[in-house]
């Protein structure tokens, strides 16, 4: 039986921190400078986990904080200074970033992970000589831990509701030194009171950043035959969100979020799935 674990999810509601200052209104598109945002959604969604072993992570509280300055700024888990051109469709960020790779990886209280021996021999993808007697999954590996990134992201468009952005990052922790790229497209259209963003987007990752989370040595299995090297690899996905605000504290809000794995990835014993969907549909307060 698949097992639905609960847990808070902060993030921002769209995809990259907002532009502050100009083009900020009270609508909702970006952050008055020197002002706080902080909101709340409530409702129900779930955010699926290509790990063996794993289990579709439930959705029901999400958190929003954020504060920008002239300059600085604090957007959830990211911490930055944006620099404006003469033009205000063109900034560059340099900023400070928890990357969340290691989510599908965590265990929450309560949660149990789906036992191994649900899984039949022949999915755990290795030679018929490992069959006997051999089983991996995301509760018998080491532990795998969030990087610390930092990273310059480039925000060029005809406006805050049509921009492109580009950034580049590395994380600077230790924890495994990767570096990771993004391309993305963000377009936001008002009809009414309604709010209807999207943003596709190409995210790559190289090797190192790939091989921490998704390659097996022996720190997750003395077995060599399920030891897996993973590459370098781009990751396609787009994000879908729609917003409806009733009045200046209540609002809805719906978004999907779509992630395809490449090969690299999907290729080592520790996955089964070939991509990542998140889903939510709820209420949201702004304080």
């Amino acid at each position: 039986m698949l097992k639905i674990r609960l847990f808070i999810l902060i993030c921002t509601l769209f995809t990259g921190p907002a532009l502050a200052a100009s083009g900020c209104n009270s609508k909702g598109e970006c952050i008055d400078t020197g002002q706080w945002r902080v909101a709340a959604a409530v409702g129900a969604g779930g955010r699926t986990n290509p790990l063996r072993g794993g289990s579709t992570q439930s959705l029901v509280l999400i958190g929003d904080i954020a504060w920008y300055a002239e300059s600085f700024y604090f957007d959830n888990f990211e911490l930055g200074y944006q620099w404006q051109s003469n033009q205000p469709v063109l900034s560059v960020d340099a900023y400070l970033v928890i990357d969340r790779e290691a989510r599908p990886f965590f265990s929450y209280e309560g949660f149990d992970a789906t036992p191994a021996e649900l899984f039949s021999r022949e999915q755990l993808a290795v030679t018929p000589a490992a069959e006997a007697n051999t089983e991996i999954n995301v509760d018998s590996i080491a532990d795998r831990r969030n990087g610390g990134h930092a990273g310059v992201r480039l925000h060029a468009g005809s406006s805050p509701a049509n921009e492109w952005q580009f950034s580049v990052e590395k994380d600077i922790a230790g924890i495994h030194q990767g570096v990771k790229a993004r391309i993305a497209w963000r377009f936001s259209h008002r009809w009414q009171k309604w709010l209807f963003s999207i943003s596709p987007q190409l995210v790559w990752n190289n090797r190192t950043f790939n091989d921490y989370y998704y390659g097996i040595d022996g720190k997750d299995t003395p077995d060599k035959r399920l030891w897996y090297s993973a590459g370098s690899g781009f990751r396609p996905g787009v994000n879908v969100a729609v917003t409806r605000q009733f009045n200046k504290h209540w609002g809805l809000l719906a978004f999907t979020r779509y992630q395809y794995l490449p090969d690299a990835v999907t290729e080592s014993p520790l996955l089964t799935g070939h991509d990542i969907l998140t889903v939510f549909t709820g209420l949201t307060y702004q304080f």
